[in-house]
């Protein structure tokens, strides 16, 4: 009482006073822990389920042996539309070649058969096949293509040289026709043609 009227605080108000503050400081305490243990717990429920789905989207073998298999299919159409394209273009400049040399043959079958031709009617021999004079030409003209490889120029020759002969033939024909039949100047016109041929190959 007597510390009282002197200005001081009561002994219990001081107790008191200073177990609040024990109380505020537990309080604040326990509030703090309580925080970071929420934090804690959020960060391990998150954790937990970032594992779980990684976990849940693990590849397996059979995923990949999959992938393997569905890219090898998509190579393998894509190689066998690319064979297709390439050969559909192959077949077109096969086609387009074999078109340009039958354009630059034409004048020279139509020549050495009209040659012959003409030659034959007026020694009084069979008339030639147009197809077959065609067809032995141009079989002679791919053998000496594949025994000249490098040398396409050779056939050619060939073809210009069977030309002239078949002409001077045909030229000569007024004058053979008036020869005995026995006789060999009046050759046969395939053999004839053979007969260049052969010479023309040595």
């Amino acid at each position: 009482m007597g510390a009282a009227g002197n200005g001081g605080i009561p002994g219990y108000e001081r107790g008191f006073f200073s177990f609040t503050r024990v109380v505020i400081l537990i309080c604040s305490v326990l509030m703090v822990i309580g925080s970071l243990a929420a934090v804690a717990i959020g960060v391990y429920q998150e954790t937990r389920k970032v594992n779980t789905n990684v976990s849940a989207n693990t590849p397996t073998y059979q995923q990949f042996k999959d992938v393997v298999d569905a890219s090898k299919k998509r190579d393998d159409a894509v190689k066998s539309e690319n064979s297709a394209l390439v050969e559909k273009q192959r077949a077109a400049e096969r086609a387009q070649a074999d078109l340009e040399l039958e354009k630059r043959l034409q004048p020279y079958l139509s020549k050495i058969y009209s040659d012959l031709d003409l030659y034959a009617r007026t020694v009084g021999q069979p008339t030639p096949s147009q197809d077959g004079i065609h067809n032995f030409i141009t079989q002679q003209m791919a053998v000496i293509s594949q025994r000249s490889a490098g040398k396409p120029e050779l056939q050619w020759q060939y073809l210009d040289g069977m030309s002239q002969v078949c002409s001077e033939l045909s030229s000569d024909a007024s004058r053979l026709a008036k020869l005995p039949e026995s006789d060999s100047a009046r050759v046969e016109y395939a053999d004839f043609i053979t007969w260049y041929t052969h010479t023309n190959e040595r």
